[in-house]
């Protein structure tokens, strides 16, 4: 468990670590809260580990020059959405990969939080 997610909540968590990434990498990141939402605190981890995930897919695989994160809450749900300039990948064959771990990570997670993962991507 991240000190600062502890400490300041999520949104502050994921600056820091956004910072810590744009200081070290080559990907401009930008991470933007549009409106304030409450997470329960046994979920911001899950949270916060997808989008370690996100980060580290789109730097390693990506190839982007740019990624855009965003957090906000519509109607009592939160919504948590990327973009980037990557290259993208076909999503379907990602999906199906047995030695792929992102993608099935990232809908664990989301699983787990009884949400809906929705990726998109053109290659």
């Amino acid at each position: 468990m991240p000190n600062t997610l502890e400490r300041k909540g999520l949104a502050e968590a994921i600056k820091e670590f956004i910072a810590q990434v744009n200081h070290k990498s080559t990907v401009n990141i930008q991470f933007f809260v549009i409106k304030e939402c409450q997470v329960p605190k046994e979920k911001e981890i899950h949270i916060f580990r997808m989008i370690q995930e996100i980060l580290h897919n789109t730097i390693k695989h990506a190839h982007a020059r740019n990624l855009q994160i965003g957090i906000t809450e519509e109607q009592g749900y939160l919504l948590l959405f990327t973009k980037d300039d990557g290259k993208g990948f076909d999503v379907e064959k990602e999906k199906n990969n047995i030695n792929g771990l992102g993608l099935k990570s990232l809908e664990s997670r989301v699983e787990i939080l009884n949400g809906i993962c929705s990726v998109e991507s053109k290659s």
